[in-house]
């Protein structure tokens, strides 16, 4: 869908699919597509759509947001009863309000440092009510299944988004959002829906609204953490000495695009820089080589990365990331190469201790989370290439050293990650230190972000493949948007070095069973744990206790029980079923399975 398209609000979306008559709601889920060939033109105030039958839509947005009735009709004069109102409405994007509250880079530290006092002891009854509005709507859609869910229980959620936004919930408004819109993805057939992706965000959406809901009988100590903020708020850091450590691209699926810079304290806390906007990954070069305006400066990120940088009045969200507001005053210096006294220190802890670190960063919720909490600094030299990684074996702080897989960030050949990748394989024994993000999905595999040089000894640097950079690249390499040259490695090989690697680490987690079923659930609904499902469910309860995973196996067979009817009535028929007794078994099934998967995942590091 053209980027020029307008969204439409969640509240005027389920108004819409509660207005129209049902025959007409059937219609359009058994076509979800129906308006996709109409043609559409733009004018002075919003767009026009000419639909198959002659009728024209004409949508005003205010702002590029569709938020009322009036900027939506047609000629048909039905309006909001109305198909081809309908049909253009559910092509459009879900609005997610970022549009009534940018977060711009240029925004001043003035507006954006607002630290409202709140309460992280009890909601109002109207949050109350909002929260569980949301948990009941995400009851409903577990218990018909995404593939059975129809429009009015997506017009539901998006109700109950609608109210926790104006609750001020934002948190359990963003988890709502982002399960509708795969619900559309999936009543659309489209090829970017993930089951995965809709079990994560379901998952979001349970517990934050449960949590909130039952914040008052069970008080959670970081209660605004499942609040949430409408948008990033920056606190006043005061006077920052930083300094670069690597650029890497950013490729958003919401179609942004541009490249972050991460930069470091002497103290080792990091920050990040961004310079990201709508483009996708065509901006992501520009965006390197231009700069980015910090206060009175502008310093292109290909030099940021490499450079020092002094900031007075500067302002960070609690995440690390800098504002670059109009307050803050910036002067760069030199910042040395990673061997220097101020950068070499974070190589220096064991690897054990920099995972440590980053499992514990993972628990925290989102917003939380220290900027540079999933990178990990080491040394190592390069075994070969498997697949498509590159194989670095690592030094882990002690005697001992590691194999790791490194694969690139992001996946798109304008980037050279790829390139990259293939010509270091040609280098097997090349010394490298190196920075990457954990996999925590995968043990032993990082993306690997950039590279420099290790320190080495005279007589081995004479004869081992080193890297022979451009003065310009200050002894580093970023990956994703430095492109090596054969020149630049010494002693490289006519083709990438082939690694032999037991890949005993890709197997999947024990958990895989319950994952499966829990997932399943998500798709199908109620229907799939009908009791001649029972028995394949006991069996699986079974392998779960086998594997020593017994708090597994309880949960999954509260599981089946919650999926069954409760009874029959006098009359023989079925009692009704509770979605929200299912909601509770699955979220806590689904608490354990990540609880559990994270350690399991820790211990195979």
């Amino acid at each position: 869908m053209p980027d020029s398209r307008p969204t439409i609000s969640p509240a005027l979306m389920a108004a819409l699919t509660e207005a129209a008559p049902s025959r007409l709601v059937r219609k359009l889920e058994s076509e979800p597509t129906l308006g996709a060939p109409w043609a559409w033109s733009t004018t002075a105030d919003g767009h026009t759509i000419q639909t198959d039958k002659d009728e024209t839509v004409t949508l005003r947005p205010v702002g590029g947001v569709l938020r009322d009735g009036e900027h939506i009709a047609c000629s048909c004069l039905l309006t909001p009863r109305c198909l081809h109102v309908l049909a253009v409405a559910h092509l459009l994007d879900l609005d997610d309000g970022s549009s009534a509250q940018p977060d711009a880079p240029g925004d001043d530290v003035d507006d954006i440092f607002v630290p409202a006092p709140i309460d992280d002891t009890a909601l109002s009854p109207a949050q109350k009510a909002a929260a569980l509005a949301l948990w009941e709507a995400g009851s409903a859609l577990l218990d018909h299944g995404a593939a059975n869910a129809r429009m009015t229980i997506v017009a539901e959620l998006l109700r109950a988004v609608h109210t926790c936004r104006i609750a001020g919930l934002h948190r359990g408004a963003a988890a709502g959002l982002r399960t509708a819109q795969w619900i559309r993805q999936l009543q659309s057939a489209s090829s970017g829906f993930q089951l995965e992706g809709l079990s994560a965000d379901l998952h979001d959406l349970l517990l934050t609204s449960w949590m909130l809901a039952h914040a008052d009988v069970a008080p959670t100590p970081s209660l605004h953490a499942w609040v949430g903020t409408a948008r990033r708020t920056y606190a006043l850091a005061g006077g920052l000495r930083l300094f670069g450590l690597f650029c890497e691209p950013v490729i958003a699926q919401s179609g942004y695009g541009g490249v972050a810079v991460t930069l470091a304290e002497r103290s080792g806390r990091m920050w990040t820089l961004s310079d990201v906007y709508p483009a996708g990954a065509n901006r992501v070069i520009g965006a390197y080589l231009g700069g980015i305006s910090i206060g009175d400066t502008s310093l292109a990120p290909t030099d940021l990365c490499r450079a020092g940088l002094m900031l007075q009045h500067a302002a960070g969200s609690p995440d690390g990331r800098l504002s670059m507001g109009k307050n803050v005053r910036a002067v760069t210096s030199d910042a040395g190469d990673w061997n220097s006294e101020t950068l070499r220190p974070l190589w220096e802890h064991p690897l054990a201790a920099q995972l440590d670190r980053a499992w514990q960063a993972l628990a925290l919720p989102i917003p939380e989370r220290p900027a540079g909490s999933d990178l990990i600094f080491l040394d190592g030299h390069v075994v070969g290439a498997h697949d498509d990684a590159l194989i670095i074996e690592a030094h882990t702080g002690g005697d001992e050293k590691v194999l790791i897989r490194c694969v690139a960030s992001v996946l798109n050949e304008a980037l050279a990650y790829r390139d990259n990748l293939r010509l270091l394989a040609r280098a097997p024994g090349l010394n490298l230190r190196f920075i990457g993000r954990l996999d925590f999905d995968q043990p032993h595999q990082i993306a690997l972000l950039a590279i420099a040089n290790a320190p080495q000894d005279d007589a081995i640097a004479t004869s081992a493949p080193s890297l022979a950079l451009p003065d310009t690249w200050r002894a580093r390499v970023n990956l994703g948007l430095d492109r090596l040259q054969t020149g630049f490695i010494t002693h490289t090989e006519a083709r990438p070095t082939k690694a032999n690697l037991i890949e005993t680490d890709q197997m999947p987690t024990p958990l895989e069973i319950l994952r499966r079923r829990l997932q399943r659930l998500v798709y199908g609904g109620r229907m799939t744990l009908r009791a001649e499902i029972t028995p394949a469910l006991e069996r699986e309860a079974l392998q779960l206790d086998h594997r020593l995973l017994s708090q597994g196996a309880t949960l999954l067979r509260a599981l089946a029980i919650s999926g069954l009817p409760r009874g029959r009535t006098w009359t023989g028929e079925h009692e009704v079923t509770d979605p929200q007794a299912l909601a509770r078994c699955w979220l806590a099934a689904t608490v354990y399975d990540e609880a559990a998967t994270r350690a399991i995942m820790r211990s195979r590091w």
